[in-house]
């Protein structure tokens, strides 16, 4: 998806010093953004395509991440299964490996019957 919003003016700044600018998105909506935000291409609307997504199921919406690209909805070799981490911060954060598994395959790892897929 496309950038829907166009800068009309300077907004002034957060309490932290970002930024701010008054956008219109192309649904005519006018709405006070981050710049950085829309800079860096995480804002893209003013809510009206997620409003699309959620009224048209069909539509696979994608957006963009740091060192990739996430997409919403799974892919139907995975539909089903269940991602299980390998964890490498104390703050509970995925940093590091995952895999997908059934719920049965995840039980019967819970229980000792499958090793520690991260063994």
């Amino acid at each position: 998806m496309e950038n829907r919003l166009t800068r009309l003016r300077d907004a002034g700044k957060t309490k932290y010093s970002k930024s701010l600018g008054l956008y219109q998105c192309e649904c005519g909506t006018q709405k006070i953004i981050e710049d950085y935000s829309v800079k860096i291409g995480k804002t893209k609307s003013c809510g009206c395509y997620h409003r699309e997504c959620i009224q048209n199921p069909n539509i696979q919406r994608k957006r963009g991440k740091v060192g990739g690209l996430a997409i919403k909805g799974r892919e139907p070799e995975i539909k089903g299964k269940i991602r299980i981490f390998e964890f490498y911060s104390t703050k509970s954060k995925p940093l590091g490996r995952s895999k997908w598994v059934t719920e049965d395959e995840l039980s019967k790892i819970y229980h000792g019957i499958l090793p520690d897929p991260f063994a």
